[in-house]
């Protein structure tokens, strides 16, 4: 029961990690980035994580 417990809260934490950054790696890029790239920000946001830096 305990390393349910345990399991549940690192998965809970490893999304709020990915979260976190998805979040600032967005927010690096200024809204004229968005429209020079021709794509909707939140197409930026899902692949600022899979963009390697």
């Amino acid at each position: 029961m305990v390393l349910i417990r345990f399991a549940q809260l690192a998965v809970q934490l490893i999304v709020l990690v990915v979260t976190i950054a998805t979040t600032v790696r967005a927010l690096q890029f200024s809204r004229d980035e968005y429209r020079a790239a021709h794509r909707p920000p939140w197409i930026r946001v899902m692949l600022g994580v899979a963009t390697p830096s």
